[in-house]
């Protein structure tokens, strides 16, 4: 059955009415047509009916959807695909960004997120607080303006003892003039994903699923700096802070922050003062934030011993002098 002949009472294509998606070990677009044997689930923007022309192309009305694929995008114009992955578990259905067709609330170019599925990974965009249409959203595309946007992002990560990759492509396409920042809300840290399109964590913790709120923002410094979520963006010192979570197992994240473009010595140490592994050696970094993680293993890859492990940062400026020489504690459980 073409989704053509799929409508709603006022004759809108039901791909344009709401988002349409069916299940292939995740939830996948439903594509062009309605195949036998497969279960199908709809979300509407608004509508309250479906009609199903079941008589083929060459009777009834066919409603035709909007395809902004194939629209050629205008310079102030780019879409940021966001891919979640932990494990085998994958979650690649979601998109932001700005298209001059586009309204900033509820319009065909946006698609609602699908039901979160147990043991799977879940990337959503909270617009919630939406006037029209507020709901969890998979794809949020808007107008856009001088000043920029930001969106609110939900990632839910079963604690399997891997990592969380998110990665954001098409950021290359972003106006030069505009900063671009992921803003982990959880954990009040912030990363520039101009240095580095991705971004990781460690799934760690007591219940069965990780919970982290961010917050993409892109826009003009002063945009940016303006809806920080309370996060600094800019760092304006060297520091490097505890791990979290602390204690751990099987792995913690540690954050560093660089005032300015630095060399970077991160390394683990045993109680005895004994080198375990280094987590970055005489790295060259932009100013910003950076965020490492260790897995509780030695540089050959064994796992190490439970019980207390201090790191400590050398950081360097690109004179050569030495601006942070710090180390903290924290504690590995079984």
């Amino acid at each position: 059955m073409p989704l053509d002949n799929v409508y709603t009472e006022d004759e809108v294509n039901v791909r344009d009415a709401g988002s349409i998606y069916t299940w292939s070990g995740s939830w996948v677009s439903a594509g062009s047509s309605l195949q036998p044997w497969k279960g199908y689930i709809f979300k509407s923007g608004g509508a309250t009916e479906l009609n199903i022309d079941v008589r083929g192309s060459g009777f009834g009305k066919m409603s035709k959807s909007m395809d902004p694929d194939n629209i050629p995008m205008d310079a102030n114009e780019w879409v940021i695909d966001m891919i979640a992955t932990t494990g085998n578990a994958r979650d690649e259905l979601n998109a932001v960004g700005v298209r001059s067709f586009a309204s900033d609330g509820y319009d065909p170019l946006d698609e609602f997120e699908p039901p979160a599925v147990m043991g799977d990974i879940t990337l959503r965009i909270d617009n919630r607080d939406r006037e029209e249409s507020p709901d969890l959203y998979a794809m949020d595309i808007r107008k856009p303006n001088e000043a920029g946007h930001y969106w609110d992002l939900q990632v839910f990560a079963p604690t399997n003892g891997s990592r969380t990759y998110i990665s954001f492509d098409g950021l290359g396409y972003v106006p030069e003039e505009y900063d671009i920042f992921l803003i982990n809300k959880t954990t009040k840290q912030a990363k520039n994903l101009e240095w580095e399109s991705s971004y990781r964590f460690a799934n760690t913790g007591s219940d069965n699923y990780l919970k982290q709120d961010l917050r993409l923002v892109i826009g003009t410094k002063q945009f940016v700096e303006n809806n920080n979520a309370g996060v600094n963006l800019y760092p304006d010192a060297f520091t490097l802070a505890q791990n979290y979570p602390n204690p751990f197992n099987p792995q913690t994240s540690i954050m560093i922050s660089l005032e300015e473009d630095a060399q970077v010595d991160l390394i683990i140490y045993n109680l005895l003062g004994k080198e375990i592994s280094r987590l970055a050696a005489n790295e060259l970094r932009p100013a910003g934030y950076y965020n490492f993680i260790w897995n509780g293993r030695n540089g050959v890859g064994d796992k190490v011993a439970t019980g207390v492990y201090f790191y400590r940062a050398l950081i360097r400026n690109t004179q050569g002098k030495v601006v942070l020489n710090k180390t903290r504690k924290m504690v590995f459980l079984k």
